[in-house]
């Protein structure tokens, strides 16, 4: 059964009315122009719509969380009518406008069918479970529901029944193992089921019909053991794979069919063996095999070919059982990588970081306009490589002063002297300067602080005798008062100074004092004859 909606005449001319790759063009400006439409929608879909409300009615904060949905407000999509008819549903988008026929004869009052193509819900803490009744919404070619820690449950095999072509579903908390749809989701372009509780075995039956997937995403769940051989062979159009932070294990799944990978993230899981051979896929930007239990040598030829135009700029192969190939540092093979991570492996030996300079490997603090090493991009920007066996490095004093790529080798046996130089404060403290500039660096602090104190110092001197005289020629200002008042006395008094008031009493020696009156003591005075 169908659902209309009545929407009042509005002008259209500044609606778009086309439809790219899903849109067909419906008609003009002119001819949408003024028309009265009815709205239809498939009575499936809205129950469907009305079975998510039910399953999620304990959601806090509904009336923001989940703005517009409402039991008595059927239409989820009314962004193109009057204020009067309640809002849209949060996350809903529909399609509207489809298969438009004339209801009357005059031609100014049209049908047309809605249908609901997508849902997108973040961060709104939706509180329980998705519903079988999801498949009612056969049109539906979006889901992301992201970021609800108390969306759980497992997912309904009745998805299989909708469009999707973006399955979105990254930090929730759905449980239980990926259902399998069968060829249903052939089209499926991403798949992201990243920060859930999805167990069971890597989901190999489920996805391996899914050609057309550009992202796979399962990262931060529990899945289990082993990934078959031909896992992935045929999904051939994969830009971003992610399934670190599990349990998988075995050797690393074969990627020679997957030609425009461009982030390859297996780290977080226990994958043995040889480091896998990615000299096929001359797109890697990103590359992420850190804390597993890889072994052997590490050749930078099995991550590039430079006969292709290689875009890899950072691998990590830390945290694991790797050591290094005499010929590891061959310039020939970086291509432009930028980061490089091999912390906690078994790298033993010698260090040349001289060699590294020479080879152009190192990015430098000297600008040179004809040095490649500061025109091209293609040089290490971080190099780690920490908690290894590196016992020695090779290096003098330009390589310090000069170099701008931060170089860790903290918890190596190099780093370990009790009396600490130039080469462990650069490389295990990364804090590069030879100890010549750095005396003279302490030598111009100290004549600065000097020069600033003194500077000071006199300033103050200055301050003071400025106040001082001034103080003196106020306290003449004042007594000259004081004498001109006097002077309009009949009697006139003799003023004295304290000093000679002093001098007179000796003092205020007890032997002139005589005696106590209301204004205080009195004393003999003796002056002397001038």
């Amino acid at each position: 059964m169908d659902v209309r909606l009545g929407i009042e005449k509005y002008p259209l001319v500044h609606q778009p009315c086309f439809l790219a790759a899903l849109f067909v063009l419906l008609c003009t400006p002119s001819i949408c122009d003024g028309l009265f439409t009815w709205q239809t929608y498939k009575s499936q879909q809205l129950d469907g719509l009305q079975a998510l409300l039910k399953a999620w009615k304990s959601t806090p904060k509904i009336e923001s969380n989940l703005a517009g949905w409402n039991e008595s407000q059927k239409y989820p999509c009314n962004q193109d009518v009057t204020e009067d008819i309640a809002p849209n549903w949060r996350g809903v988008q529909c399609l509207q406008y489809i298969n438009c026929f004339y209801t009357n004869k005059e031609n100014t009052t049209r049908d047309c069918s809605t249908y609901i193509i997508g849902l997108t819900l973040q961060n709104a803490s939706i509180v329980g479970s998705l519903p079988r009744d999801i498949g009612y919404i056969s049109t539906l070619t979006t889901l992301e529901l992201t970021g609800n820690p108390q969306l759980t449950g497992p997912l309904p095999v009745t998805l299989n029944e909708t469009s999707l072509y973006v399955l979105d579903l990254h930090d929730n908390a759905f449980e239980g193992e990926f259902p399998f749809f069968g060829d249903e989701y052939e089209s499926l372009l991403t798949l992201d089921l990243s920060g859930n509780k999805f167990n069971g075995s890597f989901p190999y039956l489920q996805i391996k019909n899914m050609v057309f997937l550009q992202i796979l995403n399962i990262a931060r769940n529990d899945f289990k053991g082993p990934i078959p051989e031909p896992a992935l062979e045929n999904i051939t159009q994969l830009v971003e794979l992610d399934l670190s932070s599990n349990a998988l294990n075995g050797t690393a799944p074969t990627l020679k069919t997957i030609k425009n990978l461009q982030v390859l993230d297996l780290s977080s899981n226990m994958f043995t063996g040889t480091l896998p051979d990615l000299t096929t896929m001359h797109s890697l930007r990103s590359v992420n095999l850190s804390r597993n239990a890889f072994t052997g040598a590490v050749l930078l030829s099995s991550f590039f070919n430079r006969t292709e135009n290689n875009s890899l700029s950072v691998l990590d192969l830390s945290f694991n059982q790797l050591t290094t190939d005499p010929n590891f540092w061959n310039i020939s093979e970086l291509g432009s990588l930028q980061e490089l991570y091999l912390d906690n492996n078994l790298i033993n030996g010698t260090l040349n970081i001289s060699q590294l300079h020479a080879l152009g490997l190192l990015r430098t603090k000297i600008t040179n306009s004809s040095s490649s090493t500061n025109s091209t991009s293609s040089v290490l920007r971080v190099l780690s490589l920490m908690n290894n066996n590196i016992s020695k490095v090779i290096y003098d004093v330009n390589d310090i002063a000069n170099t701008a790529t931060v170089i860790k080798l903290q918890e190596n046996p190099f780093c370990n002297f009790s009396d600490p130089n130039d080469g462990t404060r650069c490389f295990c403290e990364q804090f590069c300067s030879i100890s010549g500039s750095t005396e003279d660096s302490k030598r111009k602090i100290v004549i600065i602080a000097v020069v600033v104190s003194v500077t000071s110092l006199l300033i103050l001197l200055v301050s003071l005798a400025a106040l001082l005289y001034r103080n003196t020629k106020y306290k003449r200002y004042l007594q000259l008062q004081v004498q001109q008042r006097f002077e309009e006395f009949e009697v006139k008094p003799t003023i004295f100074h304290y000093s000679e008031l002093r001098t007179a009493t000796r003092d205020f020696n007890a032997d002139l004092k005589l005696g106590e009156g209301a204004f205080g003591a009195v004393y003999k005075v003796q002056f002397q004859q001038h």
